[in-house]
């Protein structure tokens, strides 16, 4: 199989409605940014690899030896840093945390692919809001996932508003 983050959100969005809450009124303005994401992140015609595509903190055992990662029925083939953005994304990891990842695992600040999982964390974030709203709508634990979309919307929003994100589409257009 394979994971593209664009066809999840399609889905979702057919799914998530924010109920005219006000605590949403950004909503709109979000959409667009996480849509004009889009091209940039399927320009670079990345080779795509097998990847878990589930990196919840849930789904990491640590044996205190070694990580062992559980629960692969969502793996398929993916971008490789979508895997690296969902992880620090469903991990809420700050910009220290963030550091220590990319220094991990791309070995350099510079890499290319550093831009495309900042911009996969954006999308990721938001595709956690239109989960969380669809499922509330669903009156599916209706107090938790209101304030589950409110901290992903949040979060979309300080992304999109990191003082490097202009960076990070650019850099990204210039590895396609």
């Amino acid at each position: 199989s394979s994971f593209d983050v664009y066809k999840r959100i399609e889905k979702l969005e057919k799914e998530a409605n924010d109920g005219g809450d006000p605590a949403f009124a950004s909503l709109g303005e979000v959409r667009k940014a996480v849509a004009s994401l889009k091209p940039v992140l399927a320009a670079s015609g990345q080779i795509l690899a097998p990847w878990h595509n589930d990196p919840v903190p849930e789904n990491y055992i640590d044996t205190g030896g070694r990580m062992i990662l559980v629960d692969w029925q969502c793996s398929g083939q993916a971008d490789p840093h979508w895997e690296v953005g969902a992880l620090s994304a469903q991990c809420r990891f700050d910009e220290q945390q963030d550091k220590a990842l990319i220094d991990s695992y791309f070995g350099r600040p510079d890499h290319p692919g550093v831009a495309r999982m900042r911009l996969f964390k954006v999308g990721v974030s938001y595709t956690w809001l239109l989960f969380n709203l669809a499922r509330w709508q669903k009156d599916e634990d209706p107090y938790k996932r209101r304030r589950n979309a409110i901290h992903w919307l949040a979060r979309a929003e300080t992304l999109l508003a990191h003082p490097d994100f202009e960076r990070y589409v650019n850099e990204a257009t210039k590895a396609s």
